[in-house]
């Protein structure tokens, strides 16, 4: 996921609070193969339709989902990102790497994966 907190987010304001929450979570994020990191970067916010601050969007494949819940309740937001659902990208074959793989298939029974040299990735 990627946090925009919109601008110069200083220690003690809103937004530095909230990126303390979240960060109780990236251990377990980058356990499921989750990368965290963090952009003050306006233009990019607004090239992906972002107009309040602070926001949490994951990037599945490339395609952005914007985070509705509380930002403050780490677990809530752990619940969403870890979630099948959020993770599911309906019509498309997913791409992961071997952290998401193998959190794929602990959770499921039965998993097809086609192995594929780098230059042959599904987009």
């Amino acid at each position: 996921p990627k946090y925009v907190s919109g601008g110069s987010c200083e220690e003690g304001e809103e937004c530095d609070e909230t990126l303390d929450e979240l960060e109780n979570i990236d251990d377990e994020l980058d356990e499921a193969g989750i990368i965290f990191v963090t952009t003050e970067d306006l233009g990019l916010a607004k090239k992906h339709g972002i107009k309040t601050f602070p926001t949490l969007v994951f990037f599945r494949n490339k395609d952005p989902l914007i985070y509705k819940g509380d930002l403050d309740d780490e677990d809530e937001v752990l619940g969403w990102l870890t979630d099948e659902d959020t993770l599911e990208i309906p019509g498309r074959i997913e791409e992961v790497n071997t952290r998401m793989l193998e959190h794929v298939l602990q959770d499921n029974s039965h998993v097809v994966v086609f192995f594929c040299e780098h230059r042959y990735f599904l987009y």
